[in-house]
């Protein structure tokens, strides 16, 4: 917290605009900006990001100090990762052993990017925790009531959207476990949690979805520029859409899909090859992001990456859970956008096979060595 300089940090992003409004008696809203992206006091109805992570930041928004505020902020977010991390080493003590585990509790408290997740504002950990507890409610062999289960993964949507493709994984292996009765009290619960957010939306802005920038992170993915860009704005029809508020966010995302779409089915080829550049740098690095390029990030990555493919092929059976997390991740990546905090945030389920493939390594090495004794 005190290397970082984030404790005086008043930027909440988006979170925090949308927390402020509500404070402000303005509703779920969010502000226009003018063409130098100053925000301006004109606001409209908005779920560009799901609620879970804004009701999270909006109580600590009432505490005037803002060192103490975030340092409560942070402090929750730490103890929310010691506890995933602890549930993680867990669950890989049991399902692989102690030195594959212990090399693994290593990599999640060292890395500096999981460690500076802690104490920058997002969802990250909160991601990183709630998929921990769903993984280790899961592998309770169905001890674990459909309710417990269910809750957390309508929070994890709630704090992400892409997850929902993540929990719906989720029911499927239930499925073939435990059978239709327990999927459909688990599902049932995920949706009735997720129906106000929903219901909210439809009756708001006429949709009901749980957030509205797939068309905005699409383009951004997808476009004839860079891999990043924004969709283009302050143009004649950025300014027909703002002229009404109440439809300017659906109509604006759904008009940066379509963009995306016009592009992709003009320039197949160019966008086909944008494809393995997305996988590289989520995968890898994003090199066009100057902070990957500082050593104590891109080489201990690099040792990971190398050996977690190692440990893929000896325990993906073992972890197939996070194997398809993993997977099912990585394709919403290359289909949308790579950036750094989504691969901090996934990194957490790829470091138990880098632990196994180390702990692999290391057991060869000393069965080598006393060979060579012998």
């Amino acid at each position: 917290m005190l290397y970082a300089s984030q404790l005086r940090t008043e930027n909440y992003w988006e979170y925090g605009i949308i927390a402020n409004n509500i404070l402000d008696g303005k509703g779920y809203s969010f502000n226009f900006t003018d063409q130098d992206l100053n925000f301006l006091n004109e606001t409209y109805p908005s779920a560009l990001m799901p609620p879970g992570y804004v009701f999270f930041i909006l109580p600590f928004l009432l505490i005037k100090d803002i060192v103490f505020r975030n340092f409560l902020v942070f402090l929750i977010q730490i103890g929310l990762q010691i506890l995933a991390i602890w549930f993680s080493y867990q669950m890989l003590l049991e399902k692989w052993g102690k030195l594959a585990a212990l090399i693994c509790l290593v990599l999640l408290c060292f890395l500096p990017d999981l460690i500076f997740a802690c104490i920058s504002i997002g969802p990250t950990v909160w991601f990183q925790f709630l998929l921990t507890m769903i993984l280790w409610f899961y592998r309770k062999n169905g001890k674990t009531s459909w309710l417990v289960l269910g809750l957390l993964a309508g929070i994890l949507i709630l704090m992400r959207s892409e997850s929902i493709i993540i929990v719906a994984a989720i029911a499927v292996l239930h499925f073939k476990r435990s059978g239709l009765k327990f999927t459909f009290l688990f599902g049932s619960v995920v949706l009735l949690f997720l129906f106000p957010w929903v219901y909210r939306n439809f009756k708001v802005l006429g949709i009901g979805r749980i957030s509205n920038n797939v068309g905005i992170n699409f383009y951004r993915g997808n476009n004839a520029g860079e891999i990043g860009d924004w969709p283009q704005g302050f143009d004649k029809t950025y300014y027909l859409l703002r002229s009404k508020p109440e439809t300017f966010e659906v109509k604006y995302d759904k008009y940066a899909f379509d963009r995306s779409i016009t592009y992709i089915k003009s320039n197949p080829e160019r966008w086909i090859w944008t494809l393995p550049e997305k996988l590289f740098r989520f995968v890898v690095i994003d090199w066009p992001d100057v902070r990957t390029h500082q050593v104590l990030y891109w080489f201990p990555w690099f040792i990971c990456l190398i050996f977690g493919f190692i440990g893929i092929k000896l325990g993906g059976i073992i972890l197939k859970e996070e194997l398809i997390i993993l997977l099912l991740f990585t394709t919403v990546m290359v289909v949308f956008f790579p950036q750094i905090r989504y691969q901090t945030m996934i990194k957490f389920f790829f470091l138990p096979f880098s632990g196994i493939g180390l702990a692999h390594f290391f057991n060869y090495s000393n069965e080598m060595l006393k060979s060579k004794e012998i």
